[in-house]
């Protein structure tokens, strides 16, 4: 039976780093940015005093489109490895400020860890680190951004306590490949040239997509923005807190003007619908309509409010963050300013034909 082979085990802290989008570029280019990502990574590596030629004390292992400094001299600073990534991050921003070519400006995303490894001998020859140290420390830098410097929780745990990286870190919740759960915490401070302090892409909440007006609920938004004056003159004569009639109202003249709006010169006379449209004021259209059967103005406005399902109805409760009132009083007679720019943001013909910037 052979005799197994002695372990060499030693703590390792890891810089891994990898240049943004290295893949879209052209093979120049990326030449061009691994021999001035190198020789940047040399002169930093000697601004610390790290010995990169004794492999006792540093191995450097390329990826392609990055490398993992694997910091091995007990003799370095505790902090060695931030402070080696912030002056690697100020170098490549010192290097895209001198050159022109934007071809071959480039970012780096970093991820730190540090962990007792095992020492071994690659196809190579050379000495090299495996171990779970140096995988966590890919997995922290995958979740980085350009310019961004993530560390792990042991690498947190050991820098945290010192005043000047007290409060400099933000925690997040990360999922690596087979739903590996760990932390990452993204260090942030505005006193570093290169460090990008934003959120990371991997930890930002998409954006819930908000469901766009139909046209006609927009031509409605419209008809409140224009009627606005009116509704509240109305008001200040008449008792309508709880009034359908002016909704009832308002999704006719909508429909009348979504109406006009297809109407082409070939066409007929365009159909309007609304009782005395173009002849009668607003206050008489709601008299008129205020005469009508209770019952059907209340299941009017209950279907233009909440819709059916032959999708006649507007479905304004969808949107009622869009209208002034409360959770519990919406006044869907008034539009607020989140409606006023949802409208806009839909529908900036509509805005535009009726002209309401001459309203708000």
């Amino acid at each position: 039976m052979e005799n197994q082979s002695e372990v060499t085990r030693r703590l390792a802290k890891y810089i891994f780093i990898d240049v943004v989008q290295f893949s879209r570029r052209s093979a120049e280019a990326q030449s061009d940015i691994v021999k001035s990502f190198n020789r940047i990574v040399h002169e930093v590596l000697e601004q610390h005093n790290v010995n990169k030629d004794n492999d006792n004390e540093c191995i450097l292992i390329p990826t392609g489109d990055g490398m993992c400094i694997s910091l091995l001299s007990q003799d370095l600073p505790f902090d060695s490895h931030i402070q080696i990534a912030l002056s690697i991050l100020k170098s490549i921003d010192e290097y895209k400020k001198a050159t022109e070519d934007e071809t071959r400006k480039f970012e780096l995303r970093i991820g730190i860890n540090q962990n007792t490894d095992i020492l071994v001998t690659d196809i190579n020859g050379r000495k090299n680190v495996a171990g779970a140290g140096i995988n966590m420390a890919s997995r922290v830098m995958d979740k980085a951004d350009g310019g961004q410097i993530l560390v792990s929780q042991a690498v947190h745990h050991e820098l945290q306590p010192s005043e000047i990286y007290m409060d400099k870190f933000k925690k997040f919740n990360a999922t690596g490949k087979h739903n590996i759960q760990f932390e990452v915490h993204q260090f942030i401070s505005n006193s570093f040239r290169g460090l990008n302090i934003e959120i990371p892409n991997a930890f930002v909440t998409p954006k819930a997509k908000t469901k766009k007006l139909k046209e006609e609920t927009a031509h409605y938004f419209a008809q409140a923005i224009i009627h606005k004056q009116d509704i509240l003159q109305l008001k200040s004569k008449v008792s309508t807190y709880w009034d359908e009639v002016i909704i009832i109202l308002l999704k006719l003249l909508a429909e009348d003007s979504y109406e006009l709006s297809k109407a082409t010169e070939f066409d007929d006379a365009p159909r309007t619908i609304t009782e005395g449209a173009g002849k009668m004021s607003f206050e008489e259209q709601y008299t008129f309509y205020k005469s009508q059967n209770m019952q059907v103005r209340f299941l009017a406005k209950h279907n233009i409010v909440n819709g059916f399902v032959d999708d006649d109805g507007l479905e304004l409760d969808q949107f009622s963050n869009c209208f002034e009132g409360s959770d519990y009083d919406w006044r869907y007679e008034f539009i607020n300013s989140k409606g006023k720019d949802k409208l806009k943001e839909d529908w900036i013909n509509i805005w535009k034909e009726f002209e309401l910037d001459n309203y708000v």
